[in-house]
């Protein structure tokens, strides 16, 4: 009992496989980046414990840590995974090797643990007193490639506008919960559970400014288009006629079709004072 009936396990191969060039935690991991410093900081003393380590290396729980560690390479979202793998099945022979190749520690003396122990507590205090503020808000951070339109949002929340808009793909499950219903959207992160194929590429296009890029524009009844200022989309947008640039800051861009009264409707809405990007807000 499922929505996808007897087709819910080919739809599983196709999510599980298919191409997603629009998410970057779907791409392979990038050992020069910071994420592969850090898995190469765990991975590579794993496989030297596995090598020296005396003690049984079980077939099936090798088998389950190689796989695991070989899935970051083909999507960076396995790596929290890999990590985790890492920490319960290579731990054992880490230490086991380490032990081999180090000299045992010198035991602390009584009084260097007592203080040792008093410091642990005294930051674990720190830490909790400094976590106070938080407790009533969870203030929005640099988010970087997850940074969200939030002065546009709200632009279009206090014009009351209603209408068909093109998004950007990292932002439409945000504009969904800030402006829906009265704001549709052209994708968001649900992907293939909600849009076909063609709406998939069509957004894909449009975001990359790759062959027919404007079907979103041609094809539908599209009011408005939002989109980041890093994407060709942006670029193009300024040069298409008929559409009208009405609100842009470093993140993100608001688009119009002419002569639509929704255009009129922004265009008398003062740009709010927020941030641009949210960061400082609260969550949610």
């Amino acid at each position: 009992m499922n929505p996808f009936g007897v087709h819910l396990l080919t739809f599983l191969y196709r999510t599980a496989l298919g191409p997603r060039p629009d998410i970057s935690e779907w791409q392979p991991l990038v050992l020069s980046q910071q994420w592969g410093i850090l898995y190469l900081l765990l991975a590579v003393p794993a496989v030297l414990g596995l090598i020296w380590s005396r003690r049984e290396h079980v077939p099936a729980l090798m088998a389950v840590l190689l796989v695991v560690m070989a899935m970051p390479f083909l999507a960076a979202r396995h790596i929290p995974l890999a990590l985790l793998a890492i920490a319960v099945i290579a731990a054992e022979h880490i230490g086991d090797a380490w032990s081999r190749v180090a000299p045992a520690p010198p035991r602390l003396p009584a009084a260097a643990a007592r203080l040792t122990r008093a410091a642990c507590l005294g930051l674990a205090a720190l830490l909790i007193v400094l976590s106070v503020p938080r407790f009533s808000c969870i203030a929005l951070g640099s988010l970087s490639a997850g940074a969200r339109p939030v002065r546009a949002v709200t632009l279009l929340k206090q014009s009351g506008v209603t209408g068909n808009m093109v998004v950007d793909f990292n932002w439409g499950t945000y504009v969904l919960a800030r402006l829906g219903p009265g704001i549709k959207v052209s994708i968001d992160g649900r992907r293939e559970t909600v849009y076909d194929g063609d709406m998939q590429a069509q957004s894909l296009r449009f975001r990359f400014g790759l062959g027919e890029w404007d079907t979103l524009l041609t094809r539908y009844d599209t009011h408005l288009a939002l989109v980041a200022k890093d994407t060709p989309a942006f670029n193009l947008m300024k040069q298409r006629p008929g559409w009208k640039l009405l609100y842009d800051d470093p993140l993100s861009a608001l688009f119009g079709r002419d002569g639509l009264p929704q255009v009129a409707a922004i265009e008398r809405t003062p740009v709010s004072a927020v941030p641009h990007d949210g960061i400082g807000l609260c969550f949610p």
